[in-house]
């Protein structure tokens, strides 16, 4: 076996021995330098990725045929590049092959400026080849409701032009490139939102994903990060992951239906502030609904019903809930944010609370909004004056006792402005079972009492 390979076209007058030579010699800047190491370490990683079903011995001659043709492998420079290989004897391909690759090893003088093999080298200690992987989301895309090529085709024109299957398309280039998969309702929402067309929007998308990248990759920036990679080779592997480029508002799928749904929720609330919010879990529990009536009323004695929001966040219940005054903003929660994540309702009905700029906010039993006080609570109560309404606990069947008293009280007390309790049974209760501090227990009120705190506290900032 001879170590000796034919030279690329043009390298006649090259010195033996380097086939891709320095830039300098080469006649080329660095950039173009920096991408023909590229195109070099591209083949290698190609070539030697390439899964294959033959006995190992097979697989290696094969593998030396095809980097031998490539004509990309210098014996001469790879030997004394690594002592080692020398000293072992053995065949400067064969060891590249084998060890070389996967250890990060450069085929030629100009590969080694830009540490070929990096990332061929974490490819190979992944499960799956590049190529099982491909084939493995080509699999997945294809159940039903993951992939819609119609309607990937008619809003990527460029797709028929390519002559590429559509599903293909998408897994090599499309989904790289922020391309959707299947229409979107929140995306035609937000192009609603917008005034834009979603399929123009989406071609303008690409396309400026597209100038990005190109961007990125040649140019100013590209001929800087080539440099910069000359000298440390993870930033070129980095660059990968900045290329793949969002533009707001039209984030990744979870960030447009939360922006979706923040807009929805604004419309309702008439893009208008509110300076109390009552949060309930839905408009079927006549204990919660009278309860929120009667402090509705009350609000909007003091602050004017225009300047009251209540809020369903649990369950959709009826569209409207009779007892609460005329005027006052009624917001289906769960209606326009049933589709999103729990965590994601949870951070939404918080920034949708936050925007109001209320100044108290009362939360009767709901759910959702407990739930996101354990992560959000500090900050909310910060700028907002938070009141928990406590219901009597039940027991079970299994007489075991149940209800928000038990579950939220002692967990939240410190963050809450005041407990709103049903009655001065339950006050007894809770002041006794979790060991109140007597410099705390006026926190703890009926509904009546805390109606007249809020309304004082209304009348002192009004003087101040």
């Amino acid at each position: 076996m001879t170590d000796n390979l034919d030279k690329p076209t043009g390298s006649e007058n090259l010195p033996e021995n380097r086939p891709y030579p320095v830039w300098e010699d080469a006649g080329m800047n660095r950039l173009e330098y920096a991408r023909a190491a590229a195109r070099s370490r591209g083949i290698a990683e190609t070539l030697l990725d390439t899964p294959s079903l033959l006995p190992a011995a097979l697989r290696t001659r094969q593998q030396m045929a095809r980097i031998r043709r490539a004509g990309i492998f210098d014996a001469g420079w790879y030997r004394s590049k690594y002592s080692d290989v020398g000293a072992s004897g053995m065949d400067p391909l064969r060891h590249y092959v084998k060890y070389g690759f996967a250890e990060g090893r450069a085929p030629n003088a100009a590969a080694d400026e830009n540490a070929v093999g990096v990332m061929a080298q974490r490819r190979r200690r992944s499960f799956f080849p590049a190529f099982l992987g491909i084939f493995g989301t080509l699999i997945a895309m294809k159940r039903p409701g993951r992939f819609d090529a119609e309607w990937y085709v008619a809003a990527n024109p460029d797709v028929v032009a390519s002559g590429m299957s559509p599903l293909l398309h998408y897994v090599r280039y499309g989904a790289r490139e922020g391309r959707s998969p299947k229409p979107s309702p929140a995306f035609m929402a937000l192009c609603g939102m917008l005034s834009m067309d979603p399929a123009a929007t989406q071609n303008l998308l690409t396309e400026r994903r597209r100038s990005i990248r190109e961007r990125f990759e040649s140019g100013v920036l590209g001929e800087m990060v080539a440099k910069a990679a000359a000298f440390e080779p993870l930033i070129a592997h980095a660059q990968r992951d900045t290329l793949a480029v969002n533009l707001p508002p039209f984030y990744a799928d979870p960030a447009v239906p939360q922006i979706v749904a923040m807009h929805r929720l604004q419309e309702a609330a008439k893009f208008r502030r509110a300076h109390a919010v009552i949060v309930l879990p839905d408009g079927n529990r006549p204990k919660t609904v009278a309860a929120a009536c009667r402090l509705a009323n009350a609000l909007a004695e003091i602050y004017g019903p225009e300047e009251l929001v209540v809020l369903c966040t649990d369950a959709e219940g009826p569209g409207t809930l009779s007892g609460l005054p005329a005027g006052c903003r009624q917001i289906g929660f769960a209606s326009i944010a049933k589709d999103l994540p729990i965590e994601t309702q949870e951070h939404v009905l918080i920034e949708f609370l936050r925007s109001l700029r209320p100044q108290t906010a009362f939360n009767l039993e709901s759910r959702l909004f407990w739930n996101s006080l354990r992560t959000y609570g500090k900050a909310l109560a910060s700028s907002i004056r938070l009141y928990g309404c406590l219901f009597q606990n039940k027991q079970d069947a299994k007489g075991l006792w149940q209800g928000f008293a038990l579950e939220r009280f002692y967990r939240n007390f410190d963050i809450l402005s005041g407990v709103v309790a049903e009655n001065d049974a339950l006050i007894e209760e809770l002041i006794s079972r979790y060991s109140v501090p007597p410099a705390q227990v006026h926190k703890i009120s009926t509904l009546e009492n805390m109606i007249y705190e809020v309304s004082r506290n209304m009348n002192d900032n009004a003087r101040h």
